[in-house]
């Protein structure tokens, strides 16, 4: 196995990292500045969690991200806007940018998201 060529320390990095964003997918600081004590070993530890997680930090986030926001969608209780502005999508193309990264990890757009989430309710 793959995860066995890597040091215990890196494994140990990409678990803690994995948890971190699997606890907090709407934080959106960067690794760096959340675990500065990887910084020097920041590619290494990159590389090791792509190995792991079978994708980029960078994506892994976003999956998760885009997941919450999913979650916020079901619940309907926030505009559209408001959900992404919480997923950290600002400025005048914030919602196109949040439709376009949703339905790329989710594989369809917010609005249909929500629709079919609604249908399956009833």
């Amino acid at each position: 196995m793959i995860e066995h060529t890597l040091s215990k320390a890196a494994v140990q990095a990409v678990e803690e990292l994995a948890q971190f964003i699997d606890s907090n997918p709407l934080n959106r600081k960067s690794i760096s500045t959340l675990f500065p004590q990887y910084y020097s070993n920041r590619n290494i530890i990159y590389a090791a969690f792509e190995t792991i997680k079978g994708r980029s930090v960078k994506e892994y986030r976003t999956r998760k991200l885009m997941e919450a926001a999913a979650n916020m969608l079901t619940g309907r209780e926030q505009t559209m806007q408001q959900i992404a502005y919480k997923c950290g999508y600002r400025g005048p193309k914030a919602g196109s940018n949040f439709t376009r990264a949703f339905r790329k990890v989710m594989g369809k757009s917010p609005k249909h998201w929500a629709k079919d989430m609604k249908r399956q309710r009833t």
